[in-house]
């Protein structure tokens, strides 16, 4: 590959987004390859490498029908069953009749989306109904997909390689579970947001533009707002009532999980959140702020009847889809609260205050021109003041569980990587840090398998656990077995050490804290 000479504007449009350094000069010596009628392709991967699971599909769609080999190494390899494999594809290789790799053809998304049915994947119980109903309030029809089952999973796996991190197949099994029967019936549009890496979060929407097109699907769409300028390309308008209606999601959310573990009739706060719920999405599609609306739904959740028991509380970190969706984590949430605890998830307006902050001391933000810096300033300034306003709407009921402040988290998690180092690994560590800090018993690290982030914050938390006394237990999901019956063992313990509630904090994390996150080494 280093002597051919690959030009990286080999990409073209499709795979611009290939923000992998390595990876681009793959992508662009298979697309020489293609183009060569006498040059084929050995791919060298490994076991568990997180860009390969998407650059070999990429090869894949690049050479169409022509043929190469894929090699994975690991230590349980030996030569004579790679020799056999390379013999084998010089058999291949000398049949007559080989085709020309196709042209590999890219289609543009369609600018317009009004008259579309937007399909959103059910990243969070209550926020993905709010953002939904935003959506609709001004002009899209935009839909909740439903929560994934085991026929949605099946039908993601079955049109993916299955070394993808999980929510690329459950998103795009979901989205055709529902929408292949209408096919031909109306235009759809599946609402899959981006971000420029290193996580492969990025890489979704390419992966299942490809997918759809070998399904014949090309006239399905998939709207595409990227972290990079914190989603600034949707119109600010339903930006900005997206956003609160995420916030007002979280807030439910939060709610529920401080009541449900200590209700004494059984079923009443589900009962609530889901009427609330409704009730919300109603009003935010008809314009209203579901600001005025939570301070009486947290008097509602207020008058549920609880008991006086103390539970251990446990903090929910990690990969935002997989922590928040219900399939995905194998009900992370009611497993905890069955084992004895009170679950405390990391809520998904976490992220969007992480991407603003980010986009403040970003590089790549250095060589814009000073006016669209202030603009971004001023939209983003907006995104602070309406969570201040959240905050209040909801602080008498939810006192003990709100959410620190995010260059606090961002302050905690650059003791162990640089703040350049964007993602959520950093935010990961530093929220699981302010969870010892507000009291948790325990935390849990939730990661789809192979999870790049996933297995950074693993290793951190090997020797992190130890620092904040308390146990940080790494759970890694593929859509199979039972991965939360491990949860019970240390909630056990847990409660059988009723009162403890994490270590204080020595003067030099109370440092940390009063920080600006600037520093691009380690703190």
């Amino acid at each position: 590959m280093d002597m051919i000479g690959a030009d990286l504007s080999l990409l073209g449009r499709r795979y611009r987004n290939t923000y992998w350094n390595y990876g681009q000069k793959i992508l662009a010596a298979v697309r020489k390859s293609a183009a060569t009628e006498d040059m084929d392709v050995v791919y060298l991967t490994n076991f568990n490498c997180g860009p390969d699971s998407f650059l070999l599909t990429y090869a894949e769609q690049i050479l169409g029908t022509r043929p190469f080999l894929a090699l994975e190494l690991d230590e349980h390899g030996a030569d004579a069953g790679y020799l056999t494999r390379i013999e084998a594809y010089f058999d291949v290789l000398r049949r007559p009749g080989r085709k020309p790799a196709p042209e590999d053809e890219y289609r543009p998304e369609p600018s317009r989306l009004r008259g579309r049915t937007i399909w959103i994947p059910p990243m969070h119980p209550v926020g993905t109904e709010l953002l939904a109903a935003a959506m609709r309030h001004h002009g899209f029809d935009a839909r909740a997909l439903p929560v994934e089952d085991k026929e949605a999973f099946e039908i993601g796996r079955s049109v993916t390689r299955g070394s993808e991190c999980l929510p690329t197949s459950l998103t795009i099994g979901t989205f055709l579970k529902t929408v292949r029967p209408h096919v031909g019936r109306g235009k759809h549009v599946l609402f899959m947001p981006t971000a420029e890496g290193p996580c492969r979060f990025g890489q979704y929407c390419t992966l299942q533009r490809q997918v759809l097109d070998r399904l014949g699907m090309h006239d399905v769409a998939i709207m595409s707002p990227s972290s990079y300028n914190s989603y600034q390309g949707i119109e600010e308008p339903a930006r900005r009532r997206i956003w609160k209606a995420l916030l007002a999601g979280d807030m439910l959310f939060k709610a529920a999980c401080k009541t449900r573990p200590y209700e004494l009739v059984k079923g009443q706060t589900n009962e609530t959140l889901e009427r609330w719920k409704k009730q919300m999405a109603e009003a935010v599609e008809k314009g209203a702020n579901p600001f005025d609306l939570l301070p009486e739904a947290m008097d509602d959740f207020a008058a549920i009847e609880v008991s006086k028991e103390k539970k251990p509380l446990v903090g929910v970190v990690g990969e935002i889809y997989i922590r928040c969706n219900p399939f995905a984590n194998e009900d992370v949430i009611g497993a905890i609260e069955r084992f004895g605890g009170e679950a405390w998830l990391a809520p998904v307006s976490e992220w969007i205050l992480y991407t603003v902050v980010t986009q403040k001391i970003s590089f790549k933000d250095r060589n814009r021109n000073f006016l669209v810096r202030w603009i971004s300033a001023l939209k983003n300034k907006y995104i602070f003041h309406q969570e201040h306003r959240a905050v209040e709407a909801v602080r008498e009921f939810l006192a003990d569980r709100l959410e620190p402040p995010i260059e606090q988290v961002i302050a905690a998690g650059s003791r162990f990587m640089p703040v350049n180092f964007e993602g959520e690994a950093l935010i990961t560590v530093g929220r699981a840090i302010k969870f010892a800090e507000q009291g948790a018993s325990m935390v849990v690290n939730c990661a789809p398998f192979g999870c790049m982030p996933g297995t950074l914050t693993t290793a951190i938390f090997r020797k992190l656990g130890s620092e904040l006394g308390i146990p940080v237990v790494s759970m890694f999901y593929d859509g199979t077995g039972n991965q939360n019956q491990i949860l019970e063992v240390y909630l056990h313990n847990a409660v059988g050490k009723k009162g403890h509630r994490g270590r204080e904090r020595s003067e030099d994390e109370a440092k940390i804290d009063k920080r600006q996150p600037l520093a691009h080494g380690r703190a």
